[in-house]
This record gives C-alpha cells, sequence and structure tokens, in this order.
C-alpha cells in the first residue's frame, strides 16, 4: 500500500459519481450518516490535488469511512458504495479489503472440492439429469412447469409467432421452427443455407417478437409489477459468482455462461461448495445431445441445469427435500407469496428464484439474447438481483434495476422464473 507524502493518482471522478448517486437517493434513511463521510473524503481528495501531494494515508482514511457508512445504508444506496470502492481501490487500497466492506451481507464459502472432486460429481449429475434421452427423445423434468399470471400474453405471442413462421415455411417447403429465431450464435447449421430472402424474413420476424415483448414489458407488465414487492428475507441470497470466475473474462465460456454463474450460485448456497465454472461448463457440455445443444434449446437448458437438484447422486450428496419449479410468465407477488408460504411452514428453508431476462449489452446482431440473473429482492422502485455478467457497471452483487427496465428485460425472457427450495435435513445447517 503506497503511504506518505505521495500524490493521490486518477481523477476524482469515482468519488463524484459516488456522491451524485447519494443525492439522489435522499428520501431514504441513512442518508445523512452516508454524505458526511462522503464529503469529508473528497475534501481530502481535492486537497491533495491542488496542492500536489500531500499524506496518502489522511485521505484513505476518510475514504474507507466513508465505505464503511455506506454498507450500513439502505440497499438503495449500494451504487454509490461500489463507485466509491473502485476509486478507494484505484488509489491504492487493498481491493479484497474493499469487497469485503461491500460484499459483507453476501454469504461466501471457500469450500471448494478440489477439481477432480468436482469434475466426478457434476459429470454424474449432469449425465443423470440430462433432458435427452440416449434414443434422442425428450426426458421428463421431474420438477413442476407451470403458467404464471402473464402467461396468456406470452402464449398470444409464441402463437403469432408460430403462424408466421408457418407461412414462411410453407412458402418454400422448408421445415423451420423456432430454433431459427434464436440469436446468431444459438441457431442450428442449417440456417446459413438458407437464402438471403428468408434470412431477411426471419430476421424481421425477430424483431417484431421482440418489439411486441418489449411493449408487453413496458405497456402491461410493468404497470402490475410496479406495485408489488420481494420484502428482504422472503428470498434467500446466495454467495455471488459472476461469468468468468475461472478464466480470461473474454472466452466463450465467460460470455454466455449466465445460467452456469447462477446455477453456482444456487448450488453454493445450498451446499456450502465453491463450484468451479469450467467443471459446470465441461459437464453440461458434454451432456449434451450434440455439442452446443444447451444453448440451441432454452428450455432444455433450464430443465436441465433444475434436473441436477433431483438427481440421486445430489440427495445423496446433500441430505434434504430439495425441490423445483419453473414458472413462465411469472410477476414478482406469485414469486414472493410461494417462498414467503414455504418459509412460514418451514422456517429453515432455503427459497431461491433465477431470472431469465433480455440482454443489455450493445448486440446488434443478436438483441434478443438471453440473460440470467439471482433474484434477491424487490421494493418500490426497485428491483434487486445478483448479476453475473462480467461487465464493470452491470455485473454486481444485489445489484439494483429499475421495475420498468426489468419488466422490460424480463418479458424479453417471457417472465420466466425457476424456483429452487431447499429443506435441510435435520441436524444440517
Amino acid at each position: 500500500m503506497t503511504s506518505g507524502s505521495e500524490s493521490v493518482p486518477g481523477s476524482i471522478g469515482e468519488v463524484g459519481l459516488a456522491i451524485v448517486a447519494v443525492n439522489e437517493e435522499l428520501r431514504h434513511p441513512g442518508t445523512d450518516e452516508v454524505l458526511d463521510p462522503l464529503y469529508r473524503g473528497l475534501d481530502g481528495v481535492i486537497s491533495v490535488n491542488e496542492e500536489g501531494g500531500g499524506p496518502l494515508g489522511e485521505v484513505e482514511a476518510h475514504l474507507l469511512e466513508a465505505v464503511e457508512h455506506l454498507t450500513t445504508a439502505h440497499a438503495a444506496l449500494h451504487t454509490a458504495a461500489e463507485g466509491l470502492t473502485a476509486y478507494v481501490c484505484e488509489v491504492g487500497v487493498d481491493r479484497d479489503h474493499g469487497r469485503r466492506l461491500y460484499f459483507q451481507d453476501i454469504p461466501t464459502f471457500e469450500a471448494r472440492p478440489d477439481t477432480s472432486q468436482q469434475s466426478r460429481f457434476f459429470g454424474r449429475v449432469f449425465r443423470d439429469a440430462s433432458p435427452w434421452k440416449r434414443n434422442g427423445e425428450p426426458a421428463p423434468y421431474s420438477g413442476r412447469s407451470m403458467g404464471g399470471t402473464f402467461m396468456g400474453d406470452i402464449r398470444a405471442v409464441w402463437e403469432s409467432v408460430d403462424t408466421e413462421l408457418t407461412a414462411i415455411s410453407d412458402s418454400r417447403s422448408l421445415r423451420l421452427d423456432l430454433s431459427f429465431l434464436l440469436p446468431k450464435f444459438e441457431r442450428p447449421v442449417r440456417y446459413e443455407s438458407l437464402s438471403q430472402f428468408i434470412q431477411d424474413q426471419l430476421a424481421a420476424l425477430r424483431a417484431k417478437r421482440l418489439a411486441e415483448l418489449r411493449r408487453l414489458g413496458r405497456e402491461v407488465f410493468g404497470p402490475v409489477l410496479k406495485d408489488q414487492k420481494i420484502e428482504p428475507g422472503v428470498l434467500s441470497v446466495p454467495p455471488y459468482f459472476q461469468q468468468g470466475d475461472n478464466g480470461d473474462p473474454d472466452k466463450w465460456m465467460a460470455r454466455v455462461g449466465c445460467m452456469n454463474a447462477c446455477f453456482r450460485m444456487v448450488f453454493g448456497g445450498i451446499s456450502g461448495w465453491r463450484p468451479d465454472e469450467l467443471m459446470v461448463g465441461n459437464a453440461i457440455i458434454n451432456t449434451a445431445n450434440r455439442p452446443h445443444e444447451h444453448t440451441i434449446n432454452r428450455k432444455s437448458t433450464d430443465a436441465h441445469y433444475m434436473q441436477v437438484f433431483h438427481t440421486e447422486r445430489f440427495r445423496e450428496t446433500f441430505p434434504g427435500q430439495t425441490t423445483t419449479r419453473i414458472i413462465t410468465g411469472a410477476d414478482l407477488a406469485t414469486i414472493a407469496s410461494y417462498a414467503s408460504a414455504i418459509r412460514q411452514k418451514r422456517p429453515n428453508a432455503q427459497v431461491y428464484c433465477i431470472a431469465k431476462v433480455g440482454t443489455e449489452t450493445d448486440d446488434l446482431d443478436n438483441p434478443d439474447k438471453a440473460h440470467a440473473v439471482v433474484l434477491t429482492g424487490a421494493d418500490a422502485d426497485y428491483v434487486y438481483c445478483h448479476d453475473p455478467a462480467p461487465f464493470i457497471g452491470t455485473g454486481k452483487a444485489n445489484r439494483r434495476m429499475l421495475k420498468s427496465t426489468f419488466a422490460q428485460r424480463w418479458a424479453v425472457g417471457y417472465n420466466t422464473a425457476l424456483l429452487v427450495v431447499h429443506i435441510p435435513a435435520p441436524g444440517e445447517a
């Protein structure tokens, strides 16, 4: 750690942004306790920069004090906390220390079986959980699949798309299905052999479907979600893992491994393990019907991950009662009601919820690309989630998202909610 009379490197932009974020939340309790140390930290940085040098230790103390106050403030101040923590790290404070301050309420687990043990375990459970039988026919999902509040609206979109897709198919005696409307990297190989005219028709249909889903999220689903909440403690908060945890963020696993990361969060919360990203990724790829099949059929992908919790090997290794359900067209009230009912009957139950949403990256070729997050709560204005995205500013624990934004992104994912309930066996934690 730098000390003495060295000047502070970089700009004060991070602290400035943090203060702006705090000022936007003046209606929340705890703001006074946050603003004072923030301003003291900012004043210290300004004085050092104006004088061209000074004791970094004093500035560092102000900033650390501000971070400590932020971590005890209202959840709506997390954005400011992360902005300030990033700047503290920039001026020389140990990064791990900053992360411990900011994520102090997020469970962390250091238990990490060696890779050979994880490889054997995940290879076995994903093989047993595979949604494809050896003859290529789909295997039954042991959990419960159901339609939620918005299922009627989602089904109407599907039926409309299916009608237009059939018209395109019949016009050229083609056999097209919904997989031809998936993002570029998920489509069947046969897509490339289609004429440019047919590809243009499919692209137009994709854009039309995306626009309709976003409209539903904005005009139909959003107003309903606006008055719905998931109070703190209703959903279990798992440890936070991110895409690219085990390698270069530019690699394929980091780019498409959002569901991998969400599965690892839920699995980690139940098991106490720190699952290896590559071991999980390799296991699901190797047990798919063909290479990358798990990205071609999203419904099968979801069921494949969820089915792991129903395998005999999982139940032997982690005793207790574990159930799952996949809800399409879900709303926040249904999730909150279900989780609350479980907790009232079994106070020691763990209830996790993964939400499938649309991407927010500037991918012009794949604007309807799927993403996954783990929900942690929702208040009057925001939805909170563990977002595993490997990008600065979006990938973070307990990220807050405006309900209006979440409603449109969730609609692109058909308002899909994947619920996992684990009731520990007697004597277990």
